[in-house]
């Protein structure tokens, strides 16, 4: 009932709610029926476009949201993307040659994500994969990477994080902090969070 009613209050918001539900559902049930290396968990949420490109493996986890044009793009069999669960995916674009992960309740707006140097630096092996450069990228839980972020092969980010805008992160990022610049470095620490805070209170010695 309160959905309906706040349907009647806000009819625009409730087109794009419906209308967002039912593409994530076909597009769900196309990728089941003719992209069996594409594994969509439930209630996709799809305002914008996910276009999936390449032979390796996509895995989106349950009620991840897909704004404006994502493309995780794999360039070998053996390639793997895996998205959590909750995550908003707003703009963000993917190469994958190994393992590219995203944990849950992350927000990745436009930025760049990959594992893989395309090229190697060294100028008379340009496109020779053994002189190509390839690490997996890992980034925590509930972790905000924000517009024109480019993150680099081999980087892992700490759980809780935000990435600052035009930055460049080429060396991991740990728990809880802010980072940015080119290349990034953190700018500041958080404060722990209230279950760690609870756990640490709690192991102190009673005075």
């Amino acid at each position: 009932m309160h959905k309906i009613q706040r349907g009647l209050r806000e009819p625009g918001a409730a087109w794009v709610a419906v209308r967002g539900r039912v593409r994530g559902r076909v597009f769900t049930w196309w990728c089941r029926a003719f992209r069996p290396r594409v594994r969509i968990g439930r209630n996709l949420f799809l305002t914008g476009r996910l276009e999936i490109r390449g032979p390796g493996s996509v895995i989106i986890g349950d009620n991840v949201n897909v704004g404006m044009t994502v493309t995780p793009y794999t360039y070998s069999r053996d390639s793997v993307i895996q998205i959590g669960d909750r995550v908003f995916l707003n703009g963000a674009r993917f190469g994958c040659k190994q393992r590219i992960e995203i944990g849950a309740h992350c927000i990745l707006a436009e930025c760049r994500i990959t594992d893989y140097d395309f090229h190697s630096l060294d100028p008379e092996h340009r496109d020779d994969p053994a002189y190509i450069k390839c690490r997996p990228v890992t980034i925590g839980e509930n972790v905000w990477v924000t517009r024109d972020v480019i993150i680099q092969k081999g980087v892992t980010i700490g759980r809780d994080s935000t990435i600052a805008p035009l930055s460049l992160v080429r060396t991991s990022i740990p728990e809880r902090c802010v980072a940015g610049g080119n290349p990034a470095a953190v700018l500041k620490m958080l404060p722990p969070a209230e279950r760690e805070r609870a756990a640490m209170n709690a192991a102190r010695p009673a005075s």
